[in-house]
């Protein structure tokens, strides 16, 4: 099935949402810091699973799609697998660090960039 710039937008609109979810997991737990994560193991788990959902939601995307965005300098396959396949062993201080850089401001709003411009596509070119 051809993937469709339409198909891209609404998988980046759910990695938004995702990271706006770790975002808010954050603030409303009081994580700070490492060891507060590590202390939380509600915030792990949530944490854990939205990655996941960004994992598969970018795998999901077309190639031209992924080289834009930043999120690409972000290994979240490793935590997808073990998340999926091998929870107990997920080493929850890599979590915390990739939970750090997907919420990194410049991460959202190169997203909302790339949804930007493929809006502009399609409503120029009519392509689905």
């Amino acid at each position: 099935m051809k993937k469709s710039l339409n198909q891209d937008v609404s998988k980046l609109k759910s990695i938004a949402k995702n990271i706006t979810r770790i975002n808010k997991f954050f603030d409303r737990l009081g994580i700070k810091n490492e060891r507060d994560f590590a202390e939380d193991e509600l915030a792990q788990m949530s944490c854990a699973l939205c990655l996941a959902n960004i994992h598969n939601d970018k795998e999901q995307l077309r190639e031209e799609t992924k080289n834009k965005l930043l999120l690409n300098e972000i290994d979240l396959r490793a935590i997808r697998n073990i998340t999926s396949h091998d929870y107990e062993n997920l080493v929850q201080s890599i979590v915390f660090k990739r939970c750090v850089r997907v919420t990194k401001p410049d991460v959202l709003s190169n997203i909302y960039d790339v949804i930007s411009l493929l809006e502009q596509d399609e409503g120029r070119d009519g392509v689905d």
